[in-house]
């Protein structure tokens, strides 16, 4: 019984390590600023695959689709 427990665990923790990672998230906005998230396709950031625009009501406005390859940009609203 303990073999058997031994050999799952082993799988399991195998498995955990081997499985892919989802695409990272866009960063949340910070209240109070607005933000713009541009995604590319690769790690050189030469093709825009998705955008995402929050204003400074918090509403999101997103074209295309998202990646792991982003760069985020925030700036204060006018108060």
């Amino acid at each position: 019984m303990i073999r058997r427990m031994s050999v799952i665990l082993a799988f399991l923790a195998t498995a955990i390590i081997v499985a892919p990672a989802a695409p990272a998230q866009a960063r949340a906005c910070t209240f109070g600023y607005e933000c713009y998230t541009t995604f590319y396709s690769d790690p050189s950031h030469t093709t825009v695959v998705g955008t995402l625009y929050e204003d400074c009501q918090g509403e999101p406005t997103m074209h295309g689709t998202r990646s792991g390859f982003k760069t985020f940009q925030e700036y204060p609203c006018e108060r």
